[in-house]
């Protein structure tokens, strides 16, 4: 189906089919073409900020009707008529063996996120969950993933290039995005130790370059759009350290760049 493809495609898991049938089907003609419209925008990557997100969990809401089953016939009961222990045992059996499907919530960090569109790739940035955090006490970071462009406002997100700051790294990229660095420089990520990012501050911009092997995607990211990051950068270590005061916090990133960053290795 065309619409579980465009949100495939942009790297979010497709409602079921039931759901996105039971929506379409409710929808009058003016409010599909309005959908049609956002829908079109996702697939060439140009839809406004939450658009995606907001679609989705419409589609998600949408509750199928159920399917009429037929009545069981006499004999197709005839085990389960009647009284006693033994009915009580085989009903209750018949309970438990029903599986018991519940919808999973939406984390809320899912929402926190950015996308950035350029001539040659877009950039998704999102607040995520460490994936390989020790603590038991959940952690946060910054994901970010970088896709080739195939056509003009068109973009490959099944070609993407995905990167997770880790716990340490997370501070250091504070530090570039608030300017007290002017560019960083990470690698050996990913299991085969071949994902590499750079950070540089152009002045009138942040370029990104993201490397995976031979493949590599670079895009400016233009002042808002840094910003935007730079929030979503600061609330990861707000929430990795609520008890921490704000410009507290700030001045241990700081401290970190003016000394640790920018002293010179020998």
């Amino acid at each position: 189906m065309w619409v579980a493809q465009v949100f495939r495609d942009r790297g979010m898991p497709a409602p079921s089919t039931d759901r996105i049938k039971c929506f379409l089907e409710h929808l009058s003609d003016q409010e599909w073409a309005i959908v049609a419209n956002q829908l079109r925008a996702i697939e060439m990557g140009v839809e406004g900020s939450g658009v995606m997100s907001e679609l989705k969990s419409r589609m998600d809401l949408a509750v199928p009707t159920a399917v009429a089953t037929p009545a069981p016939t006499a004999i197709a009961q005839g085990e389960l008529v009647g009284h006693g222990p033994e009915f009580e045992q085989k009903a209750s059996l018949s309970k438990k063996a029903e599986p018991q499907k519940t919808k999973q919530p939406k984390p809320w960090f899912r929402d926190e996120g950015i996308h950035i569109y350029g001539g040659r790739a877009a950039l998704k940035i999102e607040l995520d969950a460490l994936k390989s955090d020790e603590d038991e006490t959940q952690r946060y970071t910054v994901q970010l993933e970088i896709a080739p462009a195939k056509a003009v406002r068109s973009y490959d997100w099944t070609r993407k290039i995905p990167f997770q700051f880790t716990k340490k790294e997370l501070p250091m990229l504070a530090a570039v995005l608030l300017g007290y660095v002017p560019s960083l420089e990470i690698g050996n990520h990913g299991p085969e130790n071949d994902k590499a990012i750079s950070i540089v501050d152009q002045g009138t911009n942040l370029l990104v370059k993201v490397k995976q092997g031979a493949k590599t995607l670079m895009i400016p990211v233009e002042p808002a759009d840094a910003h935007a990051w730079t929030m979503v950068c600061l609330l990861a270590l707000k929430k990795n350290h609520p008890e921490i005061d704000g410009t507290l916090l700030l001045e241990t990133v700081r401290r970190l760049s003016v000394g640790m960053l920018a002293r010179p290795r020998r």
